[in-house]
């Protein structure tokens, strides 16, 4: 492992991100209706608090669509004073039809959900509302709507706000929320996203040893994986810039291709009989072979080893990856 340390580990091809921008220039954003869209504001925002809180390992369209289903037939349980007293046993519950009951994790998922009821009472008067209205439409600064999040431990855990960024690109896509700062969004970098952009060659491992860590799947140091998401992050940036989008559609879209189509152990390129049912309909428009990338991808077209890579497998995983 003492040969893959160095300062400056990974590179980022601009060229590559020119090219996927230019693919994801033609995306046009499309709110698809869903169970809360009828929701007032206040039980949306909250649903969102909640489900982005606990959704870490585990599938994001089950425990989207679990949840929604529960707080649809018993808005109660959206309640602060209910989500204080959320125990173990509701989220084995709420989450028994899961099919990875190892992932579950019910003690660290209610852990989360009480400190959401209980700062949602204690500091913003039991209203999820407040959050957005205390931060006077502001992502940024001592008293913005990063800043408010930092207040439960669900969106504090990590330093470069992957639930934060999930959140409020959630919010701004579903034009729940505006912020006068949105420009200056970060990505919300997940594991997903980072295989997608190893594999396409928009970021690159410059040492051997550390190309074969990836595909063999190693464990790597915090500060490794930190600095692959700040690296993807960037290129995110760059393609989005490239491609005249918003970091929030760039960054569903590319989540959305890097989980169904650059998936781990089957991509589409090699596996061209798979369905792209279960794509959404605006990512499906974009391409009409096995993925949008195929033309340009470095794994498919210069180095087939690189279809095998993985994202950076964490030592100790925490909850935010």
């Amino acid at each position: 492992m003492s040969n893959l340390y160095s300062k400056d580990p990974i590179s980022i091809d601009y060229s590559k991100c020119i090219a996927a921008g230019s693919v994801l220039s033609r995306y046009q954003n499309v709110i698809e209706s869903s169970v809360w869209s009828l929701w007032d504001k206040e039980r949306v925002l909250t649903f969102k608090l909640v489900f982005i809180a606990i959704c870490h390992d585990i599938n994001w369209d089950f425990l989207q669509n679990t949840l929604a289903n529960i707080f649809e037939k018993e808005p109660q349980k959206l309640q602060p004073s209910y989500l204080k007293g959320v125990n173990a046993a509701t989220i084995k519950t709420w989450l028994s039809g899961y099919d990875k009951p190892e992932r579950i994790r019910a003690a660290g998922r209610s852990k989360l959900l009480k400190n959401i009821g209980q700062i949602l009472i204690s500091d913003f008067d039991g209203s999820s509302i407040n959050l957005v209205t205390k931060s006077r439409g502001v992502l940024f600064g001592p008293n913005g709507f990063y800043a408010l999040l930092g207040s439960f431990t669900a969106y504090s855990e990590d330093p470069l706000r992957k639930k934060s960024n999930v959140l409020v690109h959630d919010l701004v896509r579903e034009r729940l929320c505006d912020f006068s700062d949105i420009e200056e969004v970060d990505p919300a970098v997940e594991y997903h996203i980072m295989r997608l952009y190893e594999r396409t060659g928009r970021i690159l491992p410059k040492r051997k040893e550390l190309h074969k860590a990836l595909i063999n799947g190693e464990p790597l140091t915090q500060w490794f994986v930190s600095a692959f998401r700040r690296s993807t992050s960037e290129a995110l940036i760059y393609t989005a810039r490239v491609a005249n989008k918003t970091v929030p559609d760039v960054n569903y879209i590319e989540w959305q291709i890097a989980r169904n189509v650059c998936t781990l152990y089957e991509p589409s390129c090699l596996y061209p009989h798979k369905t792209k049912d279960e794509l959404p309909t605006d990512i499906q428009i974009l391409f009409t072979g096995s993925c949008p990338y195929i033309d340009f991808c470095f794994a498919y077209n210069e180095n087939r080893e690189s279809l095998k890579l993985r994202e950076p497998i964490p030592r100790n995983k925490k909850s935010f990856y």
